[in-house]
């Protein structure tokens, strides 16, 4: 039983006077290159062709992570939420490397634990914006705790001394080029 005439032959139901509205024929399984379903992206994430999935992109196809998760928890994922790889490989979907985010900013917050853990050993330290070096949070200033903007005071201290000397050359007309 095919797909009435009338409608769309790529299956998503609209109306048309032709067999495919302009574009369709190339989504699923129309299309020449059709592997299944499956795409693999040149970063290691894996997208499963289900068009009708609220999280599909416009040809149709959702990330494999998320499918995973949804069939484990029983329901479907709130539209913010992003999936998080505990190994950073995005190709790696075992149950046990997904970590369910509630947004966006708590992914990166993740992301920006596993490199201060990385690159010092410590997931909680503060990276500094002036010198690059880590340093626990106690041993740096910032304006703001919400934000990721940290410093060591000495470093502050360096910094605040070249922008007054910076400023004293302009005044006396010296380029700084």
């Amino acid at each position: 039983m095919g797909i009435p005439e009338g409608l769309c032959q790529c299956g998503c139901g609209r109306r048309t006077v032709g067999k495919f509205i302009s574009g369709h024929n190339s989504k699923g399984e129309n299309n020449p290159a059709w592997n299944g379903g499956i795409k693999i992206k040149t970063t290691g994430r894996v997208l499963i062709w289900v068009p009708d999935h609220p999280r599909a992109d416009s040809q149709g196809y959702v990330r494999r992570s998320i499918l995973i998760v949804e069939k484990a928890l029983r329901h479907s994922l709130p539209l913010e939420a992003k999936i998080h790889h505990v190994n950073c490989n995005e190709s790696d979907d075992s149950r046990g490397n997904l970590v369910v985010c509630e947004d966006q900013a708590y992914h990166l917050f993740l992301h920006q634990r596993k490199r201060a853990h990385d690159d010092c050993g410590h997931a909680d330290w503060k990276r500094c914006r002036r010198c690059g070096h880590y340093s626990p949070k106690e041993e740096m200033r910032t304006h703001d705790e919400r934000s990721n903007s940290w410093s060591h005071p000495e470093c502050v201290r360096k910094y605040s001394e070249i922008c007054r000397q910076r400023r004293g050359q302009q005044k006396q007309g010296v380029s700084l080029t």
